[in-house]
């Protein structure tokens, strides 16, 4: 039974792939079992039963087979083989230093906070999105339809088409007779950049190149900071050290590039070198990240720093994505609406030119 288990959470999730919201909840729920002082083994039954899981309900199945047998929480979270490495090590911290309740309740905050920002990103994306791929479609409808029909028209009374209308109507010419050739091409694009993505390299490569976009290096910035300092921030208040807590917080950036730094840092704290300063040298954090770890590394409250770091710059990333999505909008639709006019006038204007000589 629990090799069946096991082969089907094998096939459908990828380790650390789970969503936040599924994370988030899982934390929150073993959380309060664990506070209640209800046996592991029972509260692990009571989430199969009882819970609500869309993701892991076949990992918390084979999660509470392995604690009937006598296994901790953290073998049987690592034997599950979804849960990301961040959690997995936090759990084994809260069983060794004995606040395994406390540490959960704490990761439940860390992944609701990660799942708001995730969708506040994906709202801020969506709508701009949505509507180009709209105003796309009615330019190419007024290439494809409506402006040969304008030509037509204006042919037929004696005018000359304008050479501006003739390359665009040539060009969707072109593309209609050609379109899945140009389809084909743009799909292979595509599929060529995913491939080189998925490699260490390509992965590393767009990883770096995300840091360097001009428009949107500040606000990656804020967010890189907010998952490590919250991040550490629990790893800190369980207890360990920063080399340790750069350790484990080497997998929830979600970039290869910044894991890679982080990783190197971890060692320059080990050979002795000052928290702020590792991060200083890495050109990534604000300077006010800085300042604080800097701070609280003075007053031996580097994990409240660090917390109160990610509170300030989860807020500021929500006001920098509004004021994103609120540019955005207007300002595409002033650009679309002016290309859609252009097309239009390009023709509108001789035709009206010539209906008036004739009245």
């Amino acid at each position: 039974m629990d090799m069946a288990v096991w082969n089907k959470s094998a096939r459908n999730y990828r380790k650390g792939k789970l969503p936040m919201a599924e994370l988030a909840l899982f934390c929150r729920e073993t959380g309060v079992i664990l506070k209640s002082r209800i046996p592991l083994a029972e509260g692990m039954q009571l989430l199969v039963t009882e819970g609500t899981y869309r993701y892991l309900k076949d990992p918390v199945k084979l999660m509470a087979s392995y604690t009937d047998q006598g296994r901790s929480f953290s073998e049987a979270m690592e034997n599950s083989g979804v849960f990301p490495d961040y959690l997995l090590q936090m759990v084994k911290t809260g069983e060794i230093t004995g606040n395994l309740d406390s540490v959960m309740e704490y990761l439940s905050n860390f992944y609701e906070k990660r799942d708001l920002l995730q969708r506040k990103i994906r709202s801020a994306v969506t709508y701009p999105l949505i509507l180009s791929v709209l105003m796309a479609g009615v330019i190419l409808l007024l290439i494809f339809r409506v402006l040969p029909m304008f030509n037509e028209i204006l042919e037929s009374l004696g005018g000359e088409v304008p050479q501006s209308a003739r390359i665009i109507t040539r060009g969707g010419m072109f593309l209609k007779q050609h379109l899945l050739l140009v389809l084909g091409g743009l799909l292979g694009i595509v599929l060529l950049a995913g491939v080189y993505a998925a490699t260490p390299a390509g992965k590393r490569t767009m990883d770096r190149a995300k840091l360097k976009l001009p428009g949107l290096r500040r606000i990656y910035a804020r967010i890189l900071s907010a998952r490590i300092g919250l991040g550490m921030s629990i790893v800190l208040g369980s207890g360990l050290g920063p080399e340790k807590a750069m350790a484990m917080v080497e997998g929830i950036t979600g970039n290869s590039y910044v894991d890679a730094l982080v990783r190197k840092g971890g060692d320059r704290v080990g050979s002795g070198e000052k928290l702020e300063n590792v991060f200083a040298g890495m050109n990534l954090f604000p300077g006010l990240f800085i300042r604080m770890v800097a701070l609280g590394n003075r007053t031996g409250e580097l994990d409240q720093m660090l917390r109160k770091i990610a509170d300030i710059y989860e807020t500021e990333v929500d006001g920098m994505l509004q004021k994103i999505t609120s540019a955005i909008e207007p300002l595409l639709v002033v650009v679309l609406s002016g290309v859609i006019g252009i097309i239009l006038l390009a023709v509108m204007l001789p035709l009206i030119g010539i209906m008036s000589s004739i009245g």
